[in-house]
């Protein structure tokens, strides 16, 4: 549980820097896909769900290797 946490921190941060220096830019992807405005949520989700994605890879990951 720990460790999940600390991924899931540090990949929040790492994702923090990485769109603050624009080393990934979000506009021409959303552009491509016809999406101009990003509500409330959407703005929250491209901040959010990356990290998340990959803590949840990291318990899917933990949970396989667990011996029985």
């Amino acid at each position: 549980m720990a460790a999940t946490l600390l991924i899931g921190v540090a990949a929040w941060v790492i994702w923090w820097g990485l769109l603050f220096f624009q080393v990934v830019r979000i506009d021409p992807l959303l552009r491509s896909l016809n999406v101009y405005r990003l509500d409330a949520l959407g703005r929250f989700l491209v901040f959010v769900a990356p990290p998340l994605l990959i803590a949840a890879a990291f318990v899917a990951g933990a949970l396989l290797r667990r011996p029985r």
